[in-house]
């Protein structure tokens, strides 16, 4: 029997992780505290810090990517503002770009 994984869930262990500290790293630049950050970003403090020294080369390459840096700002801007909880989708769909996985075109792959 052949397994098929959609790109979501490869996102979900390889791009959100190092995406949500992205995040959380920009509201604490905002002066947001690391615990209320990173409970907007839906993580423990805990996991925050793991992650930070997990993904630290993903989170470098999405920090310095123009396009997303620019995505992880307004995102954090709207968090801030208490708008609404930002492109989150949009924003692993560039990221997956960034740290050079396929793009995600809602297809399954083979695993």
């Amino acid at each position: 029997m052949r397994n098929f994984t959609l790109k979501c869930e490869e996102s979900y262990y390889k791009i959100v992780p190092p995406l949500r500290v992205a995040l959380v790293d920009k509201l604490v630049e905002k002066g947001m505290s690391v615990t209320k950050a990173s409970k907007l970003a839906g993580i423990s403090v805990v996991t925050y810090e793991k992650n930070k020294k997990k993904f630290e080369k993903e989170v470098s390459l999405l920090k310095k990517d123009d396009e997303m840096n620019e995505m992880l700002e307004i995102t954090s801007v709207k968090y801030m503002n208490k708008v609404d909880e930002g492109p989150f989708c949009v924003m692993c769909s560039v990221a997956r770009l960034v740290l050079k996985l396929d793009k995600c075109d809602g297809q399954m792959r083979k695993s």
